[in-house]
């Protein structure tokens, strides 16, 4: 800024004094157009005390706000510093308190430090970098880092490394947000804490999935879509309605494992009450349902466990006259054999093995016996055999397995589990097939308290349907639509009638709608100008009601190529003087008086506007007519077998894969007298397995006989029926040619008149 000189002072209007300080150099004469005095006296003396170049643009005084600017002519706070270089910075040091640094280097970075007598305490980066506790960013030391990329850090050794304290109620401790959305959170509660995702729930290992909780509830593991049966993996159902499942691609899909002590591994329920369990014990594992339990092989039964606690084989009730093994809750083993040797094992004071069934000298299975059961125990599944191959197995979840040897969606077979669940599985085709060989008649039939209460049936037409009585519709356990005996389809309403809301196409070709205070029937053409209904008569169209934009026309069909002997109307006047217009009010609403006709005196006018007769009376019925059905005596089925030649036994001996031994390892708690290197499990050396065949007596073959189920007799109903009135009614628009006619002759009259 160019020298001012002591004229353009006094023409600044300034007072003496100040215009001599200016001279002097106590003052600067500042651009903004004010006096900024300099240092001088006591303010000179401070500024050699911290050692600061005092010249003629560096420090700076405003006396009336009592700031001190360091280049920086008007300062804004009470010490304001600018500065002129990259290297330029400023320290403030107090002994005992905060030092505040700011600091430079020639490539222009800069960094501004807090520190105490004890060193820094933290420092922001010219890269906007905030660091505490630490000179430079990274995780590998101690302290914390807010990195001007939005990464915040947090080092600690051997403690906790950050708190998050919500306090006074629960709700969201962290906040987790993709492109400015909510994702998830964490919240806590006076109880729990809950990481919470608003989709869904993954967990990662190595940056890779490995779980997640959908927005169902369930608990994936190494997979990432429910209800896929195909993908392995384990689904834990969080909504009770589907059943878990375990996929596995040719290893063992689950494991349960009782470590401590003696009890139930799984249990089987329904609606809340035990049906039965799976147990285990140090040397059993052990099959436990509340009721008989049925064994069966091609769809006939084959053994059972009764509710005493008798197994059955070959017959369904304790009878030693009967062919078949039986194996009794008071200790005895019966077979019965027509022509064959019979076995029976006894044993009689206390519980124990009546049979153990070994393999290499190793128990594989036994029965058992107790004061109150009978006990099957098999070290794993049961397996049915015919002519020495498999056809079925029970597994050890008590899982019925047709054609194949596990419970899964993957393989093919038929499934009969212990909870009533029935799967069949096939890779290509039909999957179930029902077949009447020679006539019409049901495939399946539906009970209900042992009646027949419907079936599924075929004939030369189709599949039928079929209800003894009423066939009804329900979505979520209630009702909503029925076909009722007559035929006639009923929707919200399980009788024919007005009074009730709902819906009815009646079997005789009549439909009915019903609706308590709103409309009853809405028709709707989404895009075009048209009919929204036609009428037929015979086949050919009558008439029909259409849409134009926000009108509605009731159409009758008047093209000219319907009709013949046209001839223009005479005597309009005469024959509409007959009408008698009258004002009165219907029976059913005595309080409103309307205008009209009645439907007999127009008829004798213009008989086309009057549908009915006068006075006319028809027969409605009241009660449908149901037909009586016959009481039907059972008659059991006998499944057809096939006849089968003798085998002779082959003795079974399973293969066994050799196994090291294992020795007692470092760290390992050992028993006295053990060392480490001791064999701890003996090596098992390798056996080439023998395929066993069971002998096989001839079967001769048995003719199969239909089973005819019971039902009950159903005694028939007449119809009933009821006299009531037949209503006339009255087009009022057909009168509309009559009127017509009648204007236009009196217009031709008055016309004359006027002329």
């Amino acid at each position: 800024m160019p020298p001012i000189t002591r004229q353009e002072l006094e023409d600044a209007a300034l007072d003496a004094q100040t215009i001599e300080d200016v001279a002097n150099g106590s003052a600067t004469f500042g651009g903004d157009g004010l006096v900024h005095p300099r240092l001088g006296g006591d303010i000179r003396t401070l500024a050699k005390a911290i050692d600061l170049l005092i010249d003629s643009g560096i420090l700076f005084y405003d006396n009336v706000n009592n700031r001190v600017g360091v280049n920086v002519p008007v300062p804004l706070s009470a010490f304001h510093v600018g500065g002129r270089t990259t290297t330029q910075g400023l320290t403030s040091e107090t002994s005992g308190v905060t030092d505040f640094k700011r600091t430079g280097t020639e490539d222009g970075s800069a960094i501004v430090s807090f520190a105490s007598d004890s060193g820094e305490r933290f420092r922001v980066t010219k890269d906007g970098n905030l660091l505490v506790g630490k000179a430079t960013v990274g995780t590998g030391t101690a302290g914390g880092q807010l990195n001007a990329t939005g990464l915040v850090a947090g080092t600690v050794d051997g403690a906790v490394c950050g708190v998050f304290n919500r306090l006074t109620d629960d709700g969201d401790v962290v906040v987790f947000r993709k492109d400015g959305s909510n994702i998830g959170s964490i919240k806590s509660s006076a109880t729990a804490l809950a990481l919470d995702a608003d989709a869904y729930l993954v967990l990662k290992v190595a940056d890779s999935e490995r779980a997640r909780i959908d927005a169902s509830g369930n608990l994936l593991i190494g997979k990432s879509s429910a209800n896929n049966v195909a993908a392995e993996g384990i689904e834990l159902r969080g909504d009770g309605a589907s059943a878990s499942l375990f996929t596995r691609d040719g290893g063992v899909g689950l494991i349960i494992n009782r470590t401590t002590n003696d009890g139930t591994l799984m249990g089987f329920y329904q609606d809340g009450s035990e049906e039965g369990s799976l147990k285990i014990s140090g040397t059993a594992f052990i099959v436990n349902g509340n009721t008989a339990t049925v064994l069966q092989v091609g769809d006939s039964e084959k053994a059972r466990v009764d509710s005493s606690g008798n197994l059955l084989v070959g017959k369904t009730a304790i009878n030693s006259g009967v062919v078949g093994d039986e194996l009794r809750s008071d200790g005895k083993i019966v077979a019965t054999v027509d022509g064959g040797t019979v076995l029976t094992l006894n044993r009689l004071t206390s519980d124990g093995s009546l049979a153990n069934f070994l393999r290499n000298g190793t128990v594989q299975g036994s029965i058992k016996v107790s004061s109150t059961a009978v006990i099957l125990n098999g070290a794993t599944s049961t397996v049915f055999q015919v002519a020495d191959s498999e056809r079925a197995r029970v597994d050890s979840s008590g899982r019925l397995l047709i054609g194949k040897t596990a419970a899964n969606y993957a393989s093919g077979g038929c499934e009969a589990h212990g909870d009533g669940l029935l799967r069949a599985t096939r890779s290509s085709g039909t999957t179930m097939q029902l077949n009447r060989t020679t006539n019409d008649g049901a495939v399946i039939e539906f009970f209900g308290s042992d009646s027949v209460r419907g079936d599924i049936s075929v004939d030369a037409g189709g599949i039928n349907l079929n209800s003894i009585t009423n066939l009804d519709m329900k979505t979520a356990g209630t009702q909503r639509a029925r076909i009722d005996t007559s035929g006639n389809l009923m929707v919200s309403k399980t009788a024919i009638g007005l009074a009730t809301v709902g819906a009815e196409m009646r079997s005789s070709g009549q439909g009915s709608f019903t609706r308590d205070g709103d409309v009853c029937l809405v028709l709707n053409r989404l895009t075009s100008d048209g009919n929204l209904l036609q009428f037929y008569q015979d086949g050919s169209q009558e008439g029909s009601i259409s849409i134009s934009g926000s009108t509605t026309a009731y159409n009758v069909s008047s093209d000219y190529r319907l009709k013949e002997n046209v001839v223009p109307m005479s005597s309009a006047t005469d024959r509409l003087k007959l009408l008698k217009p009258s004002r009165f009010n219907f029976i059913k609403h005595p309080g409103k008086t309307v205008d009209g006709f009645l439907a007999h005196e127009v008829a004798e006018v213009v008989p086309e506007a009057v549908t009915g007769a006068k006075d006319a009376m028809k027969e409605v019925v009241i009660v449908e007519a149901v037909e009586a059905v016959e009481a039907v005596e059972a008659v059991q089925e006998v499944y057809a077998v096939e006849a089968v030649e003798a085998v002779e036994a082959v003795e079974y001996v399973q293969a066994v894969e050799a196994v090291e031994a294992i020795l007692w390892v470092e760290g390992e708690d050992l028993p006295e007298g053990v060392e480490v290197g001791d064999v701890k499990i003996e090596a098992v050396e390798a056996v080439e397995g023998v395929e066993q065949v069971h002998a096989v007596e001839a079967v001769e073959a048995v003719e199969g006989v239909e089973a005819v189920y019971a039902v009950e007799a159903v005694e028939g109903v007449a119809e009933v029926t009821e006299t009531v009135p037949d209503y006339q009614g009255i087009d009022q628009a057909k009168l509309v040619p009559l009127l017509v006619a009648t204007i236009q002759e009196l217009e031709a009259r008055i016309t004359a008149l006027e002329a």
